[in-house]
Parts: C-alpha cells; sequence; structure tokens
C-alpha cells in the first residue's frame, strides 16, 4: 500500500492529486477562476463533474475529445496545473519555478 503524506502546504488533508488540484484550501485563490472556467465548459458540454471526472478531465482533456473544443479545455488545465505546481514550489521553500529553471 502506498504511504500518503500530509499537504505540506495546508497541513490539512493527504496529498493527493486530487487535493492539490480540487481542495487545498491554501491554493483556493490561485485555483479558483481556472476551475471556474472548467467546470463552466464541463457544465457546457454536459461533462459529469464529480472529483474523480473533474480531476481526470483536468490532467487530461483527450479523454473528453468528442465533447469538448480540446483546445480551450487544455488550455486552462495546463495553467491551472502550472498555477498550482509554481504556488507548491514556492510555499515549500522551492522559489520560484523560474528561479528554479536558472540552474539547469
Amino acid at each position: 500500500s502506498r504511504r500518503t503524506e500530509t499537504c505540506p502546504i495546508c497541513k490539512q488533508e493527504d496529498e493527493t492529486i486530487m487535493h492539490l488540484l480540487l481542495y487545498c484550501t491554501s491554493l483556493k485563490e490561485d485555483r479558483y477562476p481556472y476551475l471556474m472556467r472548467i467546470l463552466n465548459i464541463c457544465r457546457e458540454f454536459h461533462i459529469t463533474i464529480e472529483p474523480e471526472t473533474l480531476t481526470r478531465t483536468i490532467l487530461d482533456p483527450s479523454h473528453t475529445a468528442l465533447q469538448v473544443p480540446m483546445r480551450s479545455l487544455e488550455e486552462v488545465s495546463r495553467n491551472m496545473m502550472f498555477k498550482l505546481h509554481h504556488q507548491r514550489a514556492i510555499a515549500m521553500g522551492g522559489g520560484s519555478a523560474y528561479k528554479l529553471a536558472q540552474y539547469k
């Protein structure tokens, strides 16, 4: 069985992909505008928005390709994941993703 760590940012729940993308309270403000756009797209095209399906849609918009204009959903999903990953790196003391890229 896989050991789960507590989220290092909010310290409230297990750190899972679903937690990072949908629930981490410390990332709420960063996540909100992207998530609202994704939810609106999902509603418009009648895609289920339960947490598991929504997480999958964010991670891999291609599974909805026949139902949704792929480009818009993929763009919003990528931007959201980058923003959350960037904010997580900062919160964990890693600094900006741009600063980290300088050391390559």
